[in-house]
């Protein structure tokens, strides 16, 4: 009944996971299908992890979420979300595209998301976390490392954690959303189905 779509979403990463495994190689092995669900639960029991990282975001004119990999579609889709749930502007990028001109308007105090895995893209992520650090940006990191904000449960592997990446920040704006004192299922202007001609 809710309009945005944080269920649709979900299944389709894992729909898409599914296909993965079904036709080629994938980096990760059969027992890790039997952790996502309890790794899932894991994270929904523990939405309170989101309280800090809301109040650092539910009152800025505008913040960047930036995820590289598997990530970078759980940026775009953290991003859709807190515009949809909490009315929030914000935008998406990758974190190569984030260097290439967004970085600009990263200023003290400037609110960036960072989604961080513990696989290929680590190094990168940690090298723009510093980079961003040095212009005091407010960062609030989701993810794998031990130093993240918002944890992500790392038994799961980096091809299917973005998962629970999506889920965490679907949390994110749900939270944000409820600070503003705004109801996350029917954010204002949006309905179920978008008329067109």
């Amino acid at each position: 009944r809710a309009v945005p779509a944080t269920k649709t979403f979900t299944a389709q990463l894992l729909g898409m996971a599914l296909i993965a495994d079904a036709v080629g190689t994938v980096p990760w092995e059969e027992d890790d299908w039997d952790r996502l669900p309890h790794a899932v639960s894991e994270v929904l029991d523990d939405a309170a992890a989101l309280d800090t990282p809301a109040a650092r975001v539910d009152q800025v004119p505008g913040l960047l979420v930036t995820g590289r990999g598997f990530l970078l579609g759980i940026a775009l889709e953290a991003a859709l979300k807190l515009k949809e749930c909490a009315g929030l502007l914000a935008q998406g990028y990758s974190t190569a595209d984030l260097r290439h001109g967004p970085i600009a308007v990263v200023e003290r105090d400037f609110p960036v998301i960072v989604l961080s895995s513990r696989g290929a893209t680590a190094a990168d992520t940690a090298e723009l976390m510093a980079e961003l650090g040095q212009r005091a940006a407010r960062l609030v990191e989701i993810g794998q490392r031990d130093e993240a904000d918002v944890a992500v449960p790392s038994r799961v592997p980096e091809g299917l954690a973005p998962v629970l990446t999506a889920v965490r920040c679907q949390q994110l704006a749900l939270t944000a959303a409820r600070r503003r004192g705004l109801d996350p299922d029917h954010p204002v202007g949006l309905s179920k189905i978008t008329r067109t001609r």
